[in-house]
């Protein structure tokens, strides 16, 4: 089985969000906050990470849903909404999954807990946020495909599909099941989620592992990129994205 390699700002942007809330007290509310950022659209989700330094992911949903109000809410309360129905569409998975009770129920105690960021918080997680449609997650995000999987031949290159909507959501909550389980001292669940996610996506067809698919045509499911004077440049930089905010 091919490990998972977070390549998207899906799953990046966990680990960033988790440096700046040890600021706060409720850990329940800074993971919701955190998998609120999993619902980016056929759209770009940039993220502030520093100064001059830019972070965006790229995934497939349509360009008319790529707006704050849709993927991460207008307020608190909204805020809490979408990530409390997203933490419950990852329990479903999770339940389904052998091996996964304590995770399951680590989750469940999330949904359990979880209560609105203060006001204070959510404008700052609001600021450092802005969302773009895109034509094509393909061509914004080719410096990072080819930058991710060198040994894509240029035929392949040429014939990358993009993910449904179902496919990218489906993979986000299996991956975060993943990130449950760890959390959860679960090994059991982390081998059967990958498991899962293995059968689901293959990687011989999906681009989101450390092997390189052998598909004529792959599946780019999402692809992180980066802009700015002071970027990430181990990520691939960003076709068009320049926005300065």
């Amino acid at each position: 089985m091919g490990k998972i390699k977070f390549i998207g700002f899906a799953f990046l942007c966990i680990s960033v969000f988790a440096n700046c809330a040890k600021k706060h007290d409720n850990k329940d509310q800074e993971t919701i906050a955190a998998l609120l950022l999993l619902t980016s659209g056929n759209c770009a989700q940039t993220q502030k990470i520093a100064a001059n330094s830019y972070m965006s992911t790229l995934t497939p949903v349509p360009s008319s849903s790529c707006n704050q109000a849709t993927i991460f809410g207008t307020d608190p309360n909204s805020t809490q909404a979408i990530g409390v129905s997203q933490l419950k569409a990852t329990l479903a998975i999770a339940q389904g999954i052998s091996g996964c009770t304590n995770t399951s129920n680590y989750i469940q105690n999330l949904i359990n807990s979880a209560a609105p960021v203060n006001q204070t918080t959510w404008n700052s997680l609001v600021a450092g946020m802005q969302w773009t449609p895109l034509s094509s997650i393909v061509t914004e995000g080719m410096a990072s495909v080819t930058k991710t999987w060198p040994s894509l031949t240029p035929s392949q290159l040429a014939s990358i599909g993009t993910a449904s909507v179902s496919q990218y959501q489906t993979f986000a909550y299996e991956t975060m099941i993943s990130v449950y389980a760890s959390a959860a001292s679960e090994a059991s669940c982390t081998a059967a989620v990958l498991a899962k996610i293995n059968a689901d996506f293959p990687n011989t067809q999906f681009l989101w592992s450390t092997t390189t698919p052998t598909a004529a045509a792959p599946t780019l499911i999402s692809i992180a990129c980066t802009y700015g004077s002071a970027r990430n440049t181990a990520i691939g930089q960003c076709a068009t994205l320049n926005n300065l905010f």
